[in-house]
């Protein structure tokens, strides 16, 4: 926590990496251990990525239904985990350009954010979705979290773009199964005669509108 020594440090979130999955979950989100990796390694360089990687693993961790604390502090992680990326990568860059004349390093640190994201919005989409017109971190965050996967998508890489396109069919797949049918058949009917706003004010789920 105090050390600094760069190479201990990489090495000891390099060992954090391989034994998450083995760490009692109480560890994780009692402790101060997600506030360091996302306030205090994530801005290095030299730890970003394996940082990335570490926070991704916590983000696919099976949790215990319903624990508000877990619960929040998984929040914390992902709205900090955003505000440093803002730091780190201007949301208006061209990443399929960067990464076209990246370095090793800075390509596997996008390879890594998408995989971040792809988890944790997989996992815990509900967590940070916010369907209401008021503006506050987690919105931000989450907003900010859909313009990097929509850059990433970009990206003319192989793997990269299979990671991107598992994340967007299970989002058009959640979407679909809120609302198959009712929503397409009513928005036709209702929108011949037309009372579209109608339909859409009722008929369409609060979660797709927000998409």
């Amino acid at each position: 926590e105090q050390s600094e020594n760069a190479p201990l440090v990489e090495a000891t979130l390099k060992t954090l990496l391989k034994f998450l999955n083995w760490i009692p979950v109480g560890y994780i989100f009692e402790t101060n251990l997600v506030d360091h990796l996302t306030q205090k390694f994530l801005l290095v360089p030299m730890f970003r990525s394996v940082t990335l990687q570490c926070l991704m693993e916590i983000a696919g961790i099976s949790l215990p239904d319903k624990n508000d604390t877990y619960n929040e502090k998984l929040v914390f992680m992902f709205t900090n985990t955003m505000a440093q990326m803002k730091q780190m990568m201007d949301p208006s860059l061209n990443l399929a350009e960067a990464f076209k004349v990246g370095s090793d390093d800075d390509q596997k640190f996008i390879a890594n954010l998408a995989q971040f994201l792809c988890t944790f919005l997989k996992e815990h989409s509900g967590l940070v979705e916010v369907t209401d017109n008021k503006e506050s971190d987690v919105k931000t965050a989450h907003e900010l979290g859909m313009v990097y996967m929509l850059k990433i998508s970009e990206v003319d890489d192989v793997e990269i773009f299979k990671i991107c396109l598992d994340y967007w069919n299970w989002m058009s797949a959640e979407l679909y199964r809120e609302c198959p049918f009712l929503c397409s058949s009513m928005g036709s009917f209702v929108g011949a005669f037309g009372l579209g706003a109608l339909s859409s004010n009722h008929q369409v789920p609060p979660r797709r509108r927000l998409y």
